[in-house]
């Protein structure tokens, strides 16, 4: 017999505990806001003295999110962002490298 012990799993998971605390049945407890759980009340959550958790909650999500999908830096443009054409670019680019190497010449 083989029972291993997960010492990660030792708490519900957070789905697992909404789904254990919704009433089976309606009672007075069940209608009563102050024993629902803080993270499935809606009205709660969006009071206006918790913002400040409500805020750092949106930057852990798209942090989260990033750390799952691999995203190491995001660019983040306020205002108009013009990007010019391939060709431009690529002339911009070619004359940008002429410029650097008159500045340091490369010596054989």
């Amino acid at each position: 017999m083989t029972d291993t012990f997960d010492n990660q799993n030792i708490s519900p998971s957070i789905e697992e505990d909404a789904c254990a605390a919704r009433p089976l049945a309606e009672s007075v407890q069940s209608i009563t806001l102050s024993c629902k759980l803080a993270y499935t009340d809606e009205a709660f959550m969006m009071r206006e003295d918790l913002r400040a958790v409500g805020l750092q909650r949106e930057r852990l999500k798209s942090d989260l999110v990033q750390q799952e999908n691999e995203v190491d830096a995001i660019v983040v443009t306020f205002g108009r962002t013009r990007f010019p054409s391939s060709e431009v670019a690529q002339a911009r680019l070619q004359n940008a490298e002429r410029e650097a190497l008159k500045d340091f010449p490369t010596t054989p």
